[in-house]
């Protein structure tokens, strides 16, 4: 069935109302006024979010690696000192 357009208020800021469908089962009635909503689509954002069971690993290495970096700093810089002799 084909249902033509309806004006919704008569004017120069008219809206052409459209009857979409009838849902009898439901009592819905839906329509659409053209003009209220943007044509622009949407942007959306699809994320997918996961667990990784080895990247414990990967950050205790990075730990392991920060660790030992920073006791040879405080080696070195023990070791740069002038020693003191008494």
């Amino acid at each position: 069935m084909i249902y033509n357009d309806t004006t919704l208020v008569a004017g120069p800021d008219s809206k052409s109302v459209r009857l979409e469908k009838i849902l009898a089962d439901e009592g819905a009635v839906y329509i659409s006024v053209a003009g209220l909503t943007p044509e622009v689509p949407v942007d959306r954002l699809i994320l997918e979010v996961s667990q990784k069971p080895t990247m414990n690993i990967l950050w205790a290495g990075c730990i392991i690696v920060v660790a030992g970096g920073l006791l040879t700093l405080r080696k070195r810089w023990l070791m740069s000192r002038p020693a003191i002799v008494g």
